[in-house]
């Protein structure tokens, strides 16, 4: 991640998935997610009403079950923006409800957001 005043910062932000049929998930899909350097922890369920953060990097960027109120999305029209379609992530023909959590068909769907001053790449793989 990099803001504009030239700040660069690294974060590895390890997310374990648990066992479906924990009670605690009431249902939903869940786990924690921890931050490399220990500094964050944080538990989350998706799949339920409740609105969860999967981590909040340095308050720069973050994952969570809903889209906040107030961010915008990045690219209704991914080419109006100079963006490579195959890195957009579009919603569908609407736009998601915001402060909501996504369920039913979209119950795993994940939102990552940044600060408008912060440029990052999100790297996702599974061990």
């Amino acid at each position: 991640m990099r803001n504009n005043n030239g700040q660069v910062r690294t974060s590895t932000e390890e997310i374990y998935i648990s066992n479906p049929d924990w009670p605690k998930l009431k249902g939903g899909l869940g786990g924690d997610t921890r931050q490399s350097d220990g500094t964050e922890f944080y538990d989350w369920v998706l799949g339920t009403e409740a609105k969860h953060t999967l981590f909040k990097s340095h308050n720069w960027c973050q994952a969570r079950n809903y889209v906040e109120g107030g961010h915008n999305l990045v690219g209704v029209n991914p080419t109006k923006m100079a963006l490579n379609t195959a890195t957009f992530h579009a919603f569908g023909s609407s736009e998601p409800k915001r402060d909501t959590a996504f369920q039913n068909n979209e119950k795993y769907r994940i939102s990552f957001s940044c600060d408008p001053n912060v440029t990052a790449t999100f790297i996702i793989y599974d061990r």
